[in-house]
């Protein structure tokens, strides 16, 4: 988790980086707050990059886990 925390962050903030600026300003415009920007606009759109950087997660995690249960398993 140490690693693979703010990697995922690093990630996550590349990937809403690219989302355009135009969608949060036109939200806005429309008189709703960031608040709802963030949850009815820009989650919905980059659910790919938050599935994408789960299954990375859960792939590290558990290759973890696998290193760590191999030489403490008894036979």
């Amino acid at each position: 988790m140490v690693f693979t925390l703010p990697y995922a962050i690093l990630m996550m903030t590349g990937y809403f980086n690219t989302l355009p600026k135009e969608l949060d300003e036109a939200i806005k415009v429309d008189g709703r707050s960031s608040f709802v920007a963030l949850w009815r606009v820009l989650v919905p759109i980059a659910i790919p990059g938050i599935v994408s950087i789960g299954i990375y997660t859960f792939m590290l995690a558990w290759n973890e886990f696998l290193f760590a249960l191999t030489p403490t398993r008894t036979t």
